[in-house]
């Protein structure tokens, strides 16, 4: 039986968000086409209204359910991630940064951004922000919650967080679970930003479907209560809205790394921008100061419960190291649709999935795994190489997006560097998207042809289906990129 502090990927929130935005744009179609609402438009909401009303409550519970199990120790303790990252570490050398960081601005509307800054900034007097996320339950050898089983993660587990005892001043440490480790993954990162993405819609519902029941009321303590009920939820969608801004910030604050700067014999990804998963390394010196209760510091390697109990550890946090690994990890964000199309950090993925020197790119679909890393192809060889048609439709789609359907500015000035990146990135897009489709589609037919089956997985190498099979799970997904049907 999972263990009740283990996720998976939430998979079924991208349904959901799609399915929000398909209705949203319908409402637009009716009230700008005057229809007004008739009695199939009426229906229609009613219907959507009284399922989210229905989800609403377990969803949100689930979702405070992944933020207490899954956040990490790290950036909660830093108190709203003023992270510095240190060359030491074959880091970037970014100074501590907060929400006012010139990227986030660059990427978000001033206001929002000047409006999450206030949420946040209130919500930190009673809680913690979180700030890094890790799946619960991962082994040096495997992280099966991930759904990625044997992709490489951190060679070690990651070292116990320092504790503070219970005091009269509250720890933003206080919040965060019992045994929370310090490291930092960033796919499940990108799923953070996708559930707080897809509770601010369901929030939206919730308000419109609230407005809806007050326009109808007639009583004046329901008239009341509705309204009460309205400043509530606008409450929480301006967080969840927050949160996307702020872990936005942080994906980019501590996962991002522009350079990946290389030891001796391996690849080159200048120019490339990748997202890492980061780890604490483990201490070597275990030694720590306590203050006991008479205020006298001592010099201990261990501590009673008593002791630990009635003393302050002071531990100065160990730095973060990248776990550099290019893969599906690495291009979660690209997935998942979290960037803009005029960033540079979606550029740079772009480039990244392309380029020879990435090694994820083949004649058959992107690999789960550079064929330039160490561990591609080694020990099971499950997610270290292999082509998953399951990830390959979310880039697939994301490519689409890119492409064809995300925000583009009505006129391109070549005095706009804003604009002339984001044109630049749509076309760069739908070249990715037109090969990228046409070698998946090629494959999986002559596969088909070849051996009767679809497969859960192919071979990086010369395309060949691999492991169960007959397999219409996921790897039935190519009848909807053949189809182009991705929202």
């Amino acid at each position: 039986m999972q263990q009740p502090h283990i996720a998976n990927p939430p998979t079924l929130f991208l349904s959901l968000l799609a399915l929000l935005q398909r209705f949203s744009a319908q409402q637009q179609t009716s009230s700008g086409t005057g229809s007004g609402g008739g009695s199939g438009s009426s229906a229609s909401a009613e219907s959507v209204y009284a399922f989210v009303e229905s989800v609403y409550p377990k969803l949100s519970r689930h979702v405070a359910w992944y933020f207490k199990t899954q956040t990490s120790w790290y950036a909660s303790f830093a108190r709203e991630a003023r992270i510095k990252y240190n060359a030491t570490y074959d880091s970037p050398g970014r100074q501590a940064v907060d929400l006012i960081d010139l990227p986030i601005r660059f990427l978000f509307e001033s206001t929002a951004v000047d409006n999450a800054e206030r949420v946040l900034s209130a919500d930190s007097e009673r809680r913690a922000i979180p700030s890094a996320f890790r799946w619960g339950g991962r082994t040096v050898a495997h992280n099966l919650a991930s759904g990625l089983d044997d992709y490489p993660r951190a060679p070690f587990l990651p070292a116990d967080p320092p504790r503070k005892s219970k005091s009269k001043s509250k720890s933003v440490t206080d919040a965060e679970p019992e045994s929370s480790p310090t490291e930092g993954h960033a796919d499940l990162h990108s799923w953070m930003i996708v559930l707080c993405k897809t509770m601010s819609a369901l929030t939206d519902h919730m308000i419109a479907a609230t407005h809806h029941k007050l326009d109808r009321s007639k009583s004046v303590n329901d008239r009341a209560s509705f309204e009460s009920r309205i400043s509530e939820l606008k409450t929480e969608r301006d967080r969840y809205d927050a949160l996307v801004i702020h872990l936005t910030h942080q994906m980019w604050n501590l996962h991002f790394d522009p350079d990946a700067l290389r030891e001796k014999n391996e690849p080159k990804w200048r120019g490339h921008s990748l997202f890492q998963d980061f780890i604490v390394p483990p201490r070597n010196d275990t030694t720590t100061t306590t203050t006991t209760s008479k205020g006298r510091n001592t010099k201990s390697k261990s501590k009673s419960k008593s002791e630990e109990a009635e003393s302050l550890t002071s531990i100065t946090s160990p730095k973060p190291a990248f776990i550099r690994h290019l893969g599906y990890v690495s291009l979660f964000p690209l997935m998942l649709q979290l960037l803009p199309l005029h960033s540079s950090w979606l550029t740079g993925m772009l480039r990244a999935l392309r380029s020879d020197e990435g090694g994820v790119w083949s004649p058959y679909g992107i690999r789960s795994l550079s064929k330039h890393d160490a561990l591609y192809g080694r020990g099971e060889d499950y997610w270290r190489g292999a082509i998953w048609i399951n990830c390959n439709y979310l880039i697939v789609s994301a490519l689409h997006y890119y492409g064809y359907r995300a925000p583009q500015p009505d006129q391109i000035r070549y005095d706009d560097p804003t604009a002339m990146e984001a044109a630049h990135n749509a076309q760069l897009a739908r070249e990715l998207y037109t090969e990228l489709r046409g070698n998946l589609i090629r494959n999986m037919v002559k596969e088909y042809r070849r051996t009767g089956y679809l497969w859960e997985q192919y071979s990086p190498t010369d395309g060949a289906g691999r492991r169960s099979h007959p397999f219409t799970g996921w790897s039935a997904l190519i009848v909807l990129i053949m189809g182009e049907q991705y929202t």
